[in-house]
């Protein structure tokens, strides 16, 4: 069983009624627009005030309930009589991913269409379901509260295998939260006619830290970069997980990230800002939904972008090396 960590408030980010207005969105588009450069995810380390590195670890025996103690070497966790190495590694495919906020639009003709159940159900779902999109994530000791994030080369849906890629994958640090709230997004960042959308994971649940991560939408030759972003979920079984359930990822992604991103919409790829940040007379036909734009500080810097939320779930299988 994996074991709670202290919580720590995140600091809550600006909402849309405190952001950018209609008339300023200009003004900070064309101070950020031609300067700002959207750094890549960073890949994160060991943190020893979230797991012991190097070193022994202890959980929980649940047969005993007493504490349960193994010794890692060289990333290998082994028996502490024996010697012989447990694979405590665990890889969860995603079976479901769904774009719940902001909404898609697409402006043809002075004729706004919402492409969002199109794109996350003949886009996301119809290539999950085909085996053709397989977004991992992947523990390497499923007790070290630290998910990795990857894509596989391919799996075998029938069988429950996938075939690892040799990249390395994001790893960030999580927490087992007993008490709640899981999610620290602050549903004002939202459209309050999406918020009930959201999955909403209930004590105990695992809420990794923030960090900034590529999140691969369909087959976009660039990923979504989010930033500031965090993953909460919860398990269905603490001892012995075999899905994640209630699954929230959110984070911050930037204009400069999203008019580098594309999706396939009706056969033509279509860069994703656009998208988000439609006409004037989509705002006007989609008033609960318009206008999505919001804007963080990174320092002293002000960047123009969206809060997005993606809802998943993902099952357990079983992680093959590449041949």
């Amino acid at each position: 069983m994996l074991e709670p960590r202290p919580t720590s408030p995140r600091p809550r980010p600006q909402s849309r009624s405190q952001g950018l207005s209609s008339a300023s969105l200009p003004v900070i588009a064309a101070l950020v627009g031609g300067c700002f450069h959207d750094d890549p995810p960073r890949q994160l380390g060991c943190d020893p005030l979230v797991e012991v590195c190097g070193g022994a670890s202890t959980g929980t025996d649940t047969t005993t309930g007493g504490p349960a103690t193994t010794t890692e070497t060289g990333g290998t966790t082994v028996e502490p009589t024996t010697g012989a190495p447990i694979d405590m590694s665990r890889a969860f495919r995603i079976n479901s991913l769904e774009i719940v906020d902001p909404h898609l639009f697409l402006d043809q003709m002075n004729t706004c269409f919402d492409m969002t159940t199109a794109v996350n159900e003949q886009g996301l779902a119809a290539q999950i379901e085909m085996g053709d999109f397989n977004l991992l994530l992947y523990f390497d000791d499923i007790t070290a509260l630290k998910p990795g994030l990857k894509e596989a080369e391919s799996c075998d849906l029938m069988a429950g295998t996938c075939i690892d890629k040799t990249d390395v994958s994001l790893q960030v640090p999580a927490e087992l939260d007993m008490v709640g709230p899981c999610s620290t997004l602050d549903p004002a960042v939202l459209q309050a006619a999406n918020v009930d959308a959201l999955n909403e994971p209930l004590p105990p649940c695992y809420r990794t830290a923030t960090a900034n991560i590529s999140l691969p939408i369909q087959d976009a030759p660039v990923p979504i970069n989010l930033r500031e972003a965090q993953f909460v979920f919860n398990f269905d079984d603490l001892n012995d997980p075999q899905a994640v359930q209630n699954g929230l990822i959110y984070g911050f992604l930037t204009q400069a990230s999203a008019e580098a991103t594309s999706l396939k919409i009706l056969g033509n790829d279509l860069v994703l800002w656009p998208l988000m940040s439609p006409s004037a007379a989509c705002e006007m036909a989609y008033q609960d939904q318009l206008p999505a734009v919001d804007m963080i500080m990174d320092g002293m810097t002000p960047l123009t972008g969206v809060w997005m939320a993606v809802n998943f779930t993902a099952a357990r299988v079983e992680l093959l090396p590449p041949p």
